[in-house]
């Protein structure tokens, strides 16, 4: 397993299983969609291939 990334106030915590479908649903709020390179929703499919 990676280790966290800490530094400048910020700490990254390594994206796991038990957490990667947090991120899909974050990353299909309108107001985050709207500063992406690609603005249409993810769907779960697509999330789980980008994952494994």
């Amino acid at each position: 397993m990676q280790s966290k990334l800490e530094g400048y106030q910020i700490s990254l915590d390594p994206l796991v299983d038990d957490n990667y479908k947090k991120l899909r649903g974050w990353c299909n709020k309108a107001e985050i969609r709207l500063v992406m390179r690609n603005t249409s929703e993810i769907s779960e499919l697509a999330h789980a291939k980008w994952f494994s």
